[in-house]
């Protein structure tokens, strides 16, 4: 017999909110397993659960030892970039996608996006890079979504549909906990391979 509509939504949302655990109390190994949280009526074995995203990566990321930083690539305000300058800046990426190592560390902020596209249009002529790029923690986004949505506009930028790292760009004084989330969000949505953080002293870490 299928259980009772109002008994399934309730499975429904106690076994969502098992499986939703906070990470952080994950990680400390304090959060309570799915057998631990008694269903009302509809036991998991009962209630269709659609099957969890596959993360992008199935084995652990190595990367290349060093790399290239694409901040001077579209950074008119440090740099003084200027757009005449991209045929020599593919001459550079096309040396390095010649690699089997080669690695190029770009960000949303490097150039406000410009960087990122020039590794896209790069990759399409000369191959695939490893590539890093990173989120702006500005102060008003302070929510877990838009570290995804950040990550989303950046692979899109990059004509990707995953990075090889995503990171944080620096610290916010006020949301570092909800990057977490994002990061894992963004992991779990199988957009980036791994995850890490930039600028970060170990006070920052442990916020």
């Amino acid at each position: 017999m299928k259980p009772a509509l109002p008994a399934l939504l309730l499975g429904l949302l106690a076994s969502t909110a098992a499986l939703n655990v906070n990470r952080r109390d994950a990680l400390k190994g304090t959060t309570a397993s799915v057998a631990q949280i008694a269903l009302p009526t509809a036991s998991l074995a009962q209630v269709a659960m659609p099957a969890p995203a596959v993360a992008a990566a199935s084995e652990k990321l190595a990367l290349p030892k060093m790399g290239i930083g694409a901040w001077a690539w579209g950074d008119s305000l440090f740099w003084g970039y200027d757009p005449k300058e991209d045929e020599e800046l593919e001459k550079v990426f096309s040396f390095v996608a010649a690699r089997k190592d080669g690695f190029v560390d770009t960000a949303e902020l490097y150039g406000i996006g410009r960087s990122e596209s020039l590794v896209g249009q790069f990759e399409k002529r000369h191959g695939r890079v490893t590539v890093a790029s990173k989120f702006a923690a500005l102060p008003w986004r302070t929510s877990r979504d838009a570290v995804v949505k950040a990550c989303e506009a950046s692979l899109k930028r990059l004509g990707r549909d995953s990075m090889e790292l995503y990171q944080i760009h620096f610290p916010n004084a006020w949301a570092n906990e909800a990057y977490w989330d994002g990061l894992g969000d963004c992991y779990d949505r199988g957009l980036v391979k791994a995850v890490g953080v930039s600028n970060y002293g170990s006070g920052a870490g442990r916020a």
